[in-house]
């Protein structure tokens, strides 16, 4: 783990970063990105068209650049906060939903069966964090077939923060130690009397990204702990060190494609570490899920892992996966090529505008991966416009 790890912090041996672009022996090179629709092929393969359910517009949007990427055609229905996505020139149809899809509804099974029809829709997707369970619940009643989600049961054991946490425990897998509270009241109270140790943050059991995420680092900072809204409350020891992720497509509990990355300094840097993979093949073999699912970790300063929680969805950098070379959602579309990337090497990184930025007086140390991301970025300049302006709702 200590040369993963080492691999992994090396950010000023990374920075500037290099385009090897490498190729393994025994790998062949990955294929080539598709950011433009327009180039894939009819007569090799016929598009699929794809039916995106979403509330939102931030990870929607990459959903469905990866998805257009990968030769699909996508159709939108949307909930009140994803309008953004019908200025997209990869977006093929807008619908405004008459729902919310972040609770399924007495109706929306109808609505969306109509759409599929009328659209002649070969494929249904949930775009974001709430369309996703609610998409799993409704997708008995669909007449169209559902991108690869996990069941109910699986969704609700890996999105849950505590039982996800619980489950890892179980299965030998290290976890910062954790307890359950009823509210905000109790956890001033224990805090107060030194019950629960500082530093510790607090989590809501299933919001997305930062939401509601409280660090109390010592007594001066309790006055934050009555700035929480949700309850119970997930209370974790405070472990200082740098956040990794690792995401997985995986089929009945078999892992066909893997990747293990970080952002930092306005980069996206790949890296390989046997230990994470092990321990989200441990997870994933456990559960016999199928789908995406993207894990966040910490890496404390005497290199020891600590796992913190499962998004069993799309995730918000798989767009810069993409970039590096693995296109995730490509593996769960219907009829995938042959050659699908399932893997890239340590040093497989991307910058992003700000990082290429500071690079062009030195225009020979620009990569094919930083023309691959400004080509992405000019493909479609509209609704990244609107997205930096914040006019659409990102939660």
């Amino acid at each position: 783990m200590a040369d993963a790890v080492a691999d992994a912090r090396a950010d000023d041996a990374l920075l500037p970063i290099v385009d090897t672009d490498p190729v393994l022996p025994g790998n062949p090179p990955g294929p080539t990105l598709n950011l433009d629709p327009t180039g894939v092929s009819e007569s090799t393969r016929r598009r699929v068209n794809v039916l995106m359910l979403c509330d939102l517009f931030p990870l929607p949007y990459r959903v469905m650049r990866c998805c257009a990427a990968a030769g699909a055609t996508v159709h939108v229905l949307g909930g009140s906060g994803s309008n953004g996505l019908r200025f997209s020139r990869f977006c093929h149809r807008y619908r405004r939903s008459r729902y919310e899809f972040t609770t399924p509804s007495a109706g929306m099974s109808e609505e969306i069966n109509t759409c599929i029809g009328e659209l002649g829709i070969d494929l249904v997707l949930a775009g974001d964090h709430g369309s996703t369970r609610t998409l799993i619940a409704l997708a008995p009643s669909l007449s169209a077939p559902c991108f690869p989600i996990p069941s109910l049961d699986q969704f609700d054991l890996l999105n849950n923060k505590w039982s996800f946490t619980q489950f890892c425990q179980q299965l030998g897998i290290r976890c910062p130690r954790s307890e359950l509270v009823a509210d905000r009241v109790e956890l001033r109270r224990r805090l107060k009397s030194c019950d629960i140790a500082m530093p510790c943050i607090a989590k809501p059991l299933d919001l997305h990204g930062t939401r509601g995420v409280v660090v109390v680092k010592k007594r001066i900072d309790l006055e934050v702990v009555d700035t929480i809204e949700y309850r119970p409350i997930l209370v974790q020891e405070y472990i200082d060190g740098d956040d990794m992720s690792a995401a997985v497509y995986c089929d009945h509990g078999k892992i066909e494609s893997f990747t293990a990355f970080k952002r930092k300094r306005a980069a996206y840097f790949t890296f390989q570490s046997k230990e994470i993979e092990e321990m989200a093949t441990k997870i994933v073999s456990a559960t016999k899920v199928t789908g995406i699912f993207c894990f966040d970790m910490r890496i404390a300063g005497n290199d020891t892992t600590y796992w913190l929680e499962c998004n069993p969805r799309f995730f918000y950098s798989m767009f810069f996966s993409m970039l590096a070379g693995i296109n995730f959602v490509a593996f769960g579309l219907p009829r995938p090529a042959s050659n699908l990337c399932s893997f890239v090497p340590t040093g497989t990184n991307v910058r992003t505008v700000k990082a290429i930025a500071a690079e062009l007086p030195r225009p020979w140390r620009l990569t094919s991966r930083d023309t691959a991301y400004i080509r992405y970025i000019w493909a479609d300049p509209i609704p990244l416009i609107r997205e930096s302006l914040h006019i659409d709702r990102s939660f």
